[in-house]
């Protein structure tokens, strides 16, 4: 939506440890949505990313016979249809049968309520847009609405981390919302096609934006915006269009990276001016409804090791007690325990009642608030 251009573009899939591990993430979710919590973790081969899933607290996720996990859609441009194309396929196994007029996604999660479609996306971290500006979710949620005969739909990005609860964010859609999604998807097509087209006819590279997006465009390593970047970094010379439609070659790059490191003494001054000002006058403005500016974070809950111990053996035997007992204890390491406990069952009940004992006996206490300069959506009302 924000770069048309880089559908057009050569793409290339990622093959790295992150995009890896989220692959085998998202199959563990669909397990425990199709099968159940114990025999997902039972298809988890590794022990550490057995104990990492098994901290997950499925009872704020969309899992459970109720919901339907990686399924692929396909909406019609032409005909306005919605068409389901598999479940727990990969993406060219999914995508294959598309025809030239159909737009094609993947849901971690849909559901179908009495009164609306649900589609869900997990994403890891803090870096994708919520809800609210997430066209992909939206997409989803307008396909399933089509494709289930439903007048209203939510959208919902839920965030996974490591250390805390998943948290949700959510958007209701409407019958209009619907219809300006379905009608986005149609302008979007029709100038996908025709950057397809130019390019094609008369080799002149589409119009391209750069932004937040390009993080995990699969176009990057092909988009002249990106590697006209380090030709000029390796030159200091402006390029023509041709210019910037060469493949990079090794020995640009090595000229670069040498400049690079120049470069980066540079920027990291430029970025600690930047974040002194936004310290200083307050919020700047990035656009999309983003800012950059200082933001309170509330220090993490920590448990007192001598007291958690003692709970712990009390409420579930000595041996819990020391395999879930450090020196220190997170919440999320006394999560972890329980859950290994309970051999995946959920254990939220058992977690609030050795929360509230240690918290009773004065085994908890709280890390210092922290401030930092980031970037996040600014209120409406700010």
């Amino acid at each position: 939506m924000h770069c048309p251009g880089g559908a057009v573009l050569p793409h290339t899939d990622r093959d790295d440890a992150a995009a890896a591990a989220g692959t085998r993430l998202h199959a563990f979710l669909q397990a425990a949505t199709e099968v159940g919590r114990a025999d997902a973790l039972g298809q988890v081969d590794d022990d550490d990313e057995r104990a990492t899933f098994a901290a997950i607290d499925l009872d704020a996720l969309p899992v459970g016979a109720s919901y339907a996990a990686e399924v692929a859609l396909a909406f019609d441009v032409t005909t306005g249809r919605v068409r389901e194309l598999g479940r727990g396929l990969s993406r060219a196994e999914a995508y294959r049968t598309l025809t030239p007029t159909e737009i094609g996604g993947t849901a971690d999660v849909l559901a179908l309520a009495p009164d609306h479609a649900l589609a869900a996306d997990y994403k890891r971290g803090r870096s994708a847009p919520p809800a609210t500006r997430n066209w992909q979710v939206r997409f989803l949620a307008m396909a399933a609405a089509k494709l289930w005969g439903r007048s209203t739909a939510r959208a919902a990005v839920i965030q996974l981390a490591a250390s805390s609860s998943p948290s949700w964010s959510v958007v209701d859609l409407d019958v209009f919302d619907l219809e300006e999604i379905a009608d986005r998807m149609r302008e979007l097509h029709s100038i996908v096609t025709a950057a397809a087209e130019t390019v094609t006819s008369h080799e002149i590279v589409p119009h391209l934006r750069a932004g937040e997006w390009c993080r995990h465009c699969p176009a990057y390593l092909h988009c002249p915006v990106q590697t006209a970047l380090v030709r000029r970094i390796a030159t200091g010379a402006e390029l023509d269009t041709m210019e910037m439609m060469l493949p990079l070659s090794k020995e640009i790059a090595g000229v670069a990276y040498g400049r690079l490191r120049q470069a980066e003494a540079m920027l990291a001054r430029v970025r600690s001016a930047i974040y002194a000002l936004a310290k200083r006058e307050g919020p700047i403005p990035l656009g999309d409804g983003l800012v950059l500016g200082e933001r309170e974070h509330r220090g993490n809950e920590v448990l007192d090791g001598k007291v958690a111990h003692a709970v712990i053996t009390e409420l579930f035997g000595g041996d819990l007690a020391n395999e879930a007992t450090e020196f220190t204890m997170t919440k999320a390491g006394l999560r972890r325990a329980l859950r290994v406990h309970a051999a995946g069952q959920p254990t939220s009940a058992d977690e609030k009642r050795a929360l509230a004992l240690i918290r009773q006996r004065g085994g908890a206490g709280r890390k210092p608030d922290t401030t930092r300069i980031e970037e996040f959506e600014r209120d409406a009302n700010d």
